[in-house]
């Protein structure tokens, strides 16, 4: 079975390498391939190697942005009606669980 495989894959490369177009394409395609693993292989090592030059900020937290005061004054007058009409009902389910 190997035998009848080579001499099958020797029809396949004199018919591609015997034309000039084809070849050329067969170069591009391997070429193509070459490319995208090689690409592939030195992309992680680019990540990670611009990643220990990074510096991050960190953002100033307030506390007071999330205290119950300062929520319920940004609150428009329709969502404090929401919160005075669900807030028995909540009340009631955290009971209830």
């Amino acid at each position: 079975m190997s035998a009848t495989v080579a001499v099958a894959l020797k029809k396949v490369a004199i018919y591609i390498l015997g034309d000039e177009k084809k070849r050329g394409k067969l170069f591009v395609l391997i070429g193509s391939i070459a490319a995208c693993f090689l690409g592939l292989m030195c992309l992680p090592v680019a990540v990670l190697s611009s990643m220990g030059s990074m510096e991050i900020e960190q953002p100033e937290i307030n506390a007071e942005m999330f205290s119950d005061s300062s929520l319920f004054e940004s609150l428009d007058s329709e969502h404090h009606y929401k919160k005075y009409f669900l807030h028995p009902f909540l009340f009631f389910l955290e009971y209830l669980f």
